[in-house]
């Protein structure tokens, strides 16, 4: 049985605009019965899932519930939005950490606050670039490991909406989209896909700032399907 492991943040999940048979999740799964999905795919997520979920424990390096506990022939991975995008605080600060478990009243001053006299700060990201990069560089290594090939779908462009909010989101796109592509380079099992070449409109499949509609899915899909049927 050939297992095929899905771990995508919620532009692979439906939503309110976007039924489940309109994903590309489902409509890979069922356009190759012959294979085993396992679709482990979560809202908000980044790669730190990848090194904190299950795991950790004698023999079993943390992270094995997307990984060695399924032990797929394949993951396919599509995260990276929320990792890279800019953000007005930095949640690591101690600070932060502090105003988030205030009153709500007390958070909306000050969000609105900083809303008003700053900008979303690329340093201030989720998860740093040099983060993702070792956090990628030890699941492909993990991956290959247990023989285990990993596809990745780079990130998607935003729309214009996205750009005029957070200035700095374009430039943090193509900085993690180039992490893939280098580790794509130096590790023979990790492989890429790139759905939305400059080709594509990204404005014209948008159901917001950046979730695609169906036709957006569709797109994903069938790269997908592509460079998975070659892997297997």
């Amino acid at each position: 049985m050939t297992k095929i492991l899905i771990i995508a943040d919620s532009n692979g999940m439906p939503r309110n605009e976007i039924t489940y048979e309109e994903t590309w999740v489902y409509k890979l799964i069922t356009s190759l019965p012959a294979l085993h999905f396992i679709d482990r795919s979560r809202r908000a997520s980044t790669v730190e899932r990848l090194i904190t979920e299950g795991g950790d424990v004698v023999n079993v390096k943390q992270g094995a519930d997307l990984l060695e506990y399924y032990n797929p022939d394949v993951v396919i991975l599509q995260l990276g939005i929320v990792d890279c995008s800019p953000r007005y605080v930095n949640n690591r600060n101690v600070f932060v950490k502090i105003l988030n478990q205030m009153p709500n009243k007390v958070q909306s001053f000050f969000y609105r606050f900083i809303k008003k006299y700053t900008t979303r700060n690329p340093n201030y990201a989720f998860v740093r670039a040099d983060k993702f990069k070792k956090i990628l560089e030890q699941f492909i290594l993990r991956a290959a490991a247990i023989s285990t090939k990993v596809l990745a779908i780079t990130i998607a462009p935003v729309t214009e909406e996205f750009v005029r909010k957070s200035p700095h989101i374009r430039k943090s796109i193509a900085s993690y989209n180039n992490i893939y592509k280098e580790l794509s380079s130096k590790f023979p099992g990790f492989f890429i896909v790139d759905p939305f070449d400059e080709s594509v409109d990204i404005e014209f499949i948008a159901l917001d700032e950046f979730h695609v509609n169906n036709e957006g899915h569709s797109l994903i899909y069938n790269n997908v399907k592509t460079a998975l049927v070659e892997l297997v």
